[in-house]
């Protein structure tokens, strides 16, 4: 317990600020990569580096521990290129496709940005959105919004 209250009376403003700017980012990537494959290549990578971590802190494998050490920078390295496709496609969205600018429109309507959302959903329709059934549904969207 006493240790605790040690590192609780070291803890300062600087110390607070920087765990929340390395959790927002580590939330933050992993809100990117969720739902893709990456995940599971991930969650593979995460569990590698703990084991090795884990065997070169506990044994005193000195070998193995240079290894790890210089092994490390090399993975952190690769993972751009181990998540190449997914980054790749992250990068492409175009901006004018007609289901990037619906989702705009959804996102805008649900803050309670109403002029916002119509002129995005109006750009949505401009590009190509006009199936007969995806069209009745956006004017009873419409319709509900201004109710």
């Amino acid at each position: 317990m006493s240790e605790i209250t040690w590192y609780f009376q070291r803890l300062d403003w600087w110390s607070v600020l920087d765990i929340l700017l390395v959790a927002s980012t580590f939330y933050f990537l992993l809100r990117l990569i969720r739902g893709t494959q990456a995940v599971q290549l991930l969650r593979g990578a995460v569990l590698l580096v703990l084991v090795m971590v884990l065997v070169t802190s506990l044994l005193p494998l000195r070998a193995f521990g240079w290894l790890v050490s210089k092994g490390l920078p090399a993975l952190l390295v690769s993972i751009p290129v181990i998540f190449q496709p997914e980054l790749r496609r992250a990068l492409e969205i175009d901006p004018n496709d007609s289901i990037v600018l619906y989702n705009v429109a959804c996102n805008y309507a649900t803050l309670g940005r109403v002029e916002e959302s119509l002129d995005y959903l109006e750009r949505a329709i401009e590009h190509g959105t006009a199936s007969p059934g995806w069209m009745s549904a956006v004017r009873s969207w419409r319709i509900r919004m201004w109710t």
